[in-house]
């Protein structure tokens, strides 16, 4: 019996296998794939599900009229199709969810898909994993804004988001949860041990609240054309979501991650802020 590819098993089979197998048939068959999504899971999942309907649809209609359709070279050729009008279609979803979810000004995550990914985190982690989140906002931002004028705060707003998506991982999202307050979520990845992990992410938010003091203000001044006379800090409240951060629910789990990582926030604004503060660490910066 010929062997059935991952690809043709149908939506009960494991999701991350479809993607690596929509993966290698798009290589097989030489599809260009965009740089940017070549190790987008979310994509090759979209693509995944897009193939496994328009397979279906195709072989229901081969049935309807009759049609016998082999292993063969007429196989190829169905599949060669399928794979690129499902990777065209999946980058029409793709696109059109990315806008959805998309703060206008930032180009960071909105809230609502902030919401929506933190839940989806929460109700798919790992035990034995450590995931990490953390609140920050610009120090001080209400007052730059009346010094500076809302168009020079919209640039630092909008900098801001380009100098940490340049610091964090492909895997990592950053979202504006409102005003000049923004959440950074650090997943946990397959395989990754969880010893040293909460000193290393102290030690890499640190990292950014470091090059937001020393890059920002020069960064803003370049495309603004404005001198700007005071710093620009942020001050980062930090926590890490493991096994012992339980609720009765999802919801419930969920308002108290938001819950504990403002908490954090205030406890770094009250240390004298341009701080990262985790409640069981002492404040850095």
């Amino acid at each position: 019996m010929a062997e059935q590819s991952t690809a043709e098993q149908g939506p009960q089979e494991n999701t991350f296998s479809r993607m690596a197998t929509m993966k290698n048939l798009a290589d097989r068959v030489g599809l260009p794939i965009r740089e940017d999504l070549k190790d987008d899971e979310h994509f090759w999942y979209l693509t995944a599900r897009e193939y496994w309907r328009q397979r279906k649809t195709t072989i229901e209609t081969a049935k309807a009229i009759g049609q016998t359709i082999r292993r063969d070279e007429s196989l190829k050729n169905i599949r060669t199709i399928s794979i690129k009008e499902a990777i065209n279609q999946a980058l029409k979803f793709y696109e059109l969810e990315k806008e959805a979810a998309t703060d206008g000004l930032t180009g960071a995550f909105n809230r609502k898909a902030l919401d929506s990914y933190l839940l989806n985190l929460l109700k798919r982690r790992r035990q034995g994993t450590i995931d990490t989140i953390t609140l920050f906002d610009i120090d001080n931002f209400k007052s730059f804004n009346e010094e500076y004028g809302h168009p020079v705060g919209d640039a630092v707003l909008k900098e801001l988001v380009k100098l940490i998506k340049e610091q964090i991982r492909g895997i990592d999202i950053v979202a504006r949860y409102g005003g000049e307050e923004f959440v950074i979520i650090f997943p946990s990845q397959i395989g990754e041990k969880i010893d040293g992990v909460e000193e290393t992410m102290l030690r890499r938010i640190d990292e950014i609240r470091e090059k937001i003091a020393t890059e920002l203000k020069e960064r803003v001044k370049a495309i603004t054309g404005k001198e700007i006379n005071r710093e620009i800090t942020a001050s980062f409240g930090l926590m890490f979501i493991d096994d012992s951060v339980t609720a009765q629910n999802l919801s419930e789990l969920n308002n108290k991650v938001y819950d504990e990582v403002d908490r954090c926030l205030r406890q770094a604004k009250s240390s004298g802020k341009n701080t990262v503060a985790n409640l069981a660490s002492n404040p850095r910066g």
